[in-house]
């Protein structure tokens, strides 16, 4: 299972360098680190105003004894987006945007809740 992720890795890590590469020898070398540096404003931006909504929410779901599954895991998603956008790169920055997005978002965490649950299950549940 690891192999298979560092192999993943490995070869996301490539085309990143490949597309940036790409991109930079159509748009020439100080468009492209306009853009990137663009992107790391645009990010740290989105960064603070996402996470102080999603603070806002979960100290509500808290204050009404909620238990804040699916929203927590939204939220986590919704504040790893501009991280992912201020990374150097477009693949990457492309994973973010569509993050930002409320019915990716909540696919993945759909998705993910259902991963942890089977692992939980494995983990401790035998």
């Amino acid at each position: 299972m690891w192999t298979v992720f560092w192999i993943l890795l490995t070869l996301a890590v490539f085309a990143e360098i490949w597309l940036t590469g790409t991109v930079a020898r159509f748009l020439g070398f100080w468009n492209t680190v306009a853009i990137i540096v663009l992107k790391l404003v645009l990010g740290i931006r989105l960064a603070f105003q996402h996470g102080r909504l999603t603070l806002e929410k979960l100290r509500a779901a808290i204050q009404n004894r909620q238990v804040p599954g699916i929203p927590v895991i939204e939220g986590a998603l919704f504040v790893l987006a501009p991280f992912l956008i201020m990374i150097p790169g477009f693949l990457v920055s492309a994973l973010g945007a569509l993050l930002l997005w409320d019915r990716v978002r909540s696919w993945m965490a759909e998705k993910l809740r259902k991963i942890g649950i089977a692992w939980f299950s494995r983990r401790f549940l035998r």
